[in-house]
């Protein structure tokens, strides 16, 4: 059974990195417009402006946007117009209008609604954009996400954006990876008129969000509206172009390099890294190098075996090229089991996953005066065959004891055996030098020489001679001698 440690979340982010940081964008739109009606003739408006945000108090759930704003906005008019306060009537004349602004609104993740907490903001935020960013994990070439909007009402009105494409975007002496995100459709709630009427008309609007951050860096807007009011209405058409000329941030891909669990050391282009996650800001187009080890001893009997990364790739070694995210080499806990006796062979020994069942064994009767008695090194059966769930380095020995019956039965056949052969080999040669035939049953009898008393001079003659050889008388005894 295999059980792979449960990925450790990466709660830092993107955003984290970018609490304090501070951008400036700079816009220019330009209206034409032509009327009847009351508002008669051609009307030209340009508008600049500069506009500084600033991220504070970013949470996971969370962050606060500060902006500050100065506008100028020039006005040409060929007949009769209300200029941009919409307090003035300008008539074939130039008016000029300044003003600067601030105000602090604060951004829910992940729907990114916005509510004003602070300076002007809280007087108008009609056509406020909800963000001038999007969290990076919401962007992605495909993806659709939902830009928000302020109409006079102050509810929330959602536009799709489609991310269609990339754009390589030269920004404050930088170049940036940008994805691009645009939206064609109604322009009902977008903008409204001095008399509090909504505009109606298309546009198309493209936002480029930096790849890594996600922050808007450029924008570029265009359309038509139809705008009414009592006693005429005119049609106005717009081109806007937004561009992010200053950031106290570095622009580049953004990469978090983790490791679940922890405890491995990632290489990243040949130093071993640690204290996950870890974020490496590179340049765009630049190539680097993850290798994560295929086993890593962590303490005596524990080890982490490489499994993959969390986004699929297999092998333990991958390069990234434009690529920001996270990247979380993945991999399981192992642990080694010893299985030891003293006696006979043992089954088990190795390493096993964490939480793995591991299959042991010692021989019962490894000697024949010994019973296996049971394991010691952690509470188990007594049971040479068992298992044990490895939850952490275990060393089992296999214990026995001295069985006494067995000792006694072996004691008394030694007996038995040492009785017989005494019995067996008890009997022993004759005085005469003969064999017992029942001791050696197979050899055969040997002649052997005997000696007699010569019957007239007492001379030795052997036995059966029928002369003695010393005086010649005769040996044959006498009929009826024996």
């Amino acid at each position: 059974m295999t059980v792979i440690v449960p990925q450790v979340s990466v709660t830092s982010s993107v955003l984290t990195y970018l609490q304090g940081a501070s951008w400036t964008i700079s816009s220019t739109t330009t209206w034409t417009t032509q009327g009847t009606g009351i508002d008669y003739g051609n009307y030209k408006r340009v508008t600049t402006e500069s506009d500084t945000y600033t991220l504070t108090d970013v949470t996971s759930t969370s962050f606060t946007e500060s902006g500050t704003w100065n506008t100028s906005e020039s006005e040409t008019a060929s007949g009769s117009w209300v200029a941009g306060s919409g307090s003035t009537q300008c008539s074939a004349c130039t008016v000029t209008t300044t003003w600067s602004g601030s105000g602090t609104l604060t951004y829910s993740l992940p729907s990114l609604t916005a509510t004003a907490v602070s300076g002007d903001y809280t007087n108008d935020n009609i056509g406020h954009a909800s963000a001038d960013l999007f969290p990076p994990e919401m962007l992605g070439i495909g993806k659709q996400v939902g830009y928000y909007w302020i109409d006079q009402n102050g509810n929330y009105e959602t536009v799709q954006y489609s991310i269609a494409g990339e754009k390589d975007l030269p920004i404050a002496g930088a170049t940036a990876k940008t994805y691009v995100l645009q939206y064609t459709g109604q322009s009902k709630g977008l903008w409204q008129t001095h008399s509090g009427q909504l505009s109606i008309g298309q546009l198309t609007r493209t936002y480029y969000c930096d790849e890594s951050t996600g922050v808007i860096l450029a924008n570029h807007l265009e359309g038509t509206f139809s705008l009414q009011r009592s006693g005429g209405g005119w049609q106005e058409t717009f081109v806007a172009d937004a561009t992010v000329t200053s950031v106290s941030f570095r622009i580049g891909s953004y990469v978090f390099v983790d490791s679940n669990p922890p405890s491995a050391p990632i290489n990243v282009d040949g130093s071993n890294v640690s204290n996950f996650p870890r974020l490496f800001i590179w340049d765009w187009g630049s190539s680097h190098t993850l290798t994560a080890p295929q086993t890593y001893t962590t303490s005596p009997g524990a080890r982490l075996v490489f499994t993959g990364w969390d986004d699929g790739a297999a092998s333990s070694t991958r390069t990234i090229i434009d690529k920001p995210g996270t990247y979380t080499a993945q991999f399981k806990k192992q642990y080694f089991l010893s299985v030891n006796s003293p006696y006979g062979e043992t089954f088990g020994s190795g390493w096993y996953d964490a939480g793995a069942t591991a299959n042991i064994h010692a021989d019962s009767n490894a000697m024949f005066f010994y019973d296996f008695t049971g394991w010691s090194g952690t509470v188990l059966p007594s049971n040479p065959d068992t298992q044990v769930t490895m939850t952490g380095p275990l060393i089992l020995e296999a214990n026995y004891s001295i069985n006494p019956l067995r000792v006694a039965i072996v004691i008394i056949i030694v007996i038995i055996i040492a009785a017989i052969a005494g019995i067996l080999f008890y009997h022993r040669r004759k005085s005469d030098g003969s064999v017992t035939p029942s001791v050696y049953p197979n050899v055969a009898s040997i002649p052997v020489s005997r000696s007699n008393v010569c019957n007239s001079c007492g001379a030795i003659v052997n036995v059966g001679a029928r002369f003695c050889r010393k005086c010649g008388a005769s040996q044959v005894p006498e009929r009826g001698m024996g």
